[in-house]
């Protein structure tokens, strides 16, 4: 059964420089040259180390945060303010996808599909020497590299929070309700535009949507689905229909779900930082109390 929690809109100003490259990336499928997140990031992202665990001592049973970003963010910047949040309650992960933020080199691969995505997120916590159980934190398109982790290794899964998350039905969903922008694909000057990972990572999302579980698959695992519900330039209203449509049905068909609704554009986590730290607080707790602690 999923719940649904309901928060309205406050008004923001954003500057023109960061509405004009938000609103660039299409709900986290990059559409323009730079992502805000990134631009105003970049200062602070180097002090943030990739695993807050070690030095703490945390309460038995503590599962680590582990982020995973969207499309065009540098993976640690866009989510320090959630890290000085979270890292009193519980150690936290948080790295830059190849050819993103403070990881531009290496290999990227010609499509980097949910699975491609979640085995290198893998590899990397298991190279850094971070252990499950883990809460695992998808913004974007970042949304399907984790859940497609819960579906490969659930027994190390303790939860999964969706931070406006990317899901496989919204392109059909956008196009029936003609909304705008559905499928980047098709914008020849969005992919002529695009750096080598959006490429990737968009090709990764068409090729790749049959690798997201269905919400049944995901049994009892705790999942949050924060989502937006504030129309944003350069979409249509028949694009957040499809939005808001995709986002509830993924909720209302979890077996252990949560649905948040909340009027704060795409970086909600930049917006409303407390509403997603509480409900990563509370997939915590939970996850102690499931421990015996």
């Amino acid at each position: 059964m999923t719940s649904t929690t309901s928060i309205s809109g406050r008004k923001t100003r954003p500057t023109l420089l960061n509405l004009a490259l938000a609103s660039s990336l299409s709900f986290g499928l990059l559409a323009g040259l730079g992502g805000c997140s990134q631009a105003v990031s970049m200062t602070t992202a180097a002090v943030t180390p990739e695993y807050t665990g070690g030095k703490v001592a945390y309460a038995p049973g503590t599962p680590t945060v582990v982020f995973e970003h969207g499309a065009d963010e540098n993976g640690k910047g866009t989510w320090n303010g959630m890290i000085s949040k979270v890292r009193p309650f519980a150690p936290t992960f948080a790295y830059s996808r190849t050819g993103w933020g403070d990881n531009p080199f290496g290999d990227v691969p010609a499509a980097r599909t949910p699975s491609v995505g979640a085995a290198a997120l893998r590899h990397r916590l298991q190279k850094t020497g971070v252990q499950p159980p883990y809460i695992l934190v998808g913004h974007s398109i970042g949304s399907y590299y984790v859940l497609n982790y819960a579906r490969q290794w659930p027994n190390e899964v303790a939860g999964v929070v969706l931070v406006d998350g990317r899901l496989p039905a919204f392109t059909a969903n956008c196009q029936k309700n003609n909304g705008n922008l559905c499928d980047p694909t098709e914008n020849e000057l969005i992919m002529a535009l695009m750096p080598a990972a959006g490429r990737s990572e968009i090709m990764g999302e068409k090729k790749g949507r049959h690798e997201i579980p269905a919400p049944s698959e995901l049994g009892t695992i705790p999942v949050t689905v924060i989502y937006n519900t504030k129309r944003e330039f350069p979409h249509n209203d028949g694009f957040m229909k499809g939005w808001t449509e995709t986002q509830s049905a993924y909720a209302a068909g979890l077996q252990n779900g949560e649905a948040i609704p909340v009027a704060g554009g795409h970086f909600i986590h930049h917006t409303y930082p407390d509403i997603v730290t509480n409900a990563i607080r509370k997939q915590v707790d939970g996850a102690r109390a499931r421990a015996g602690n």
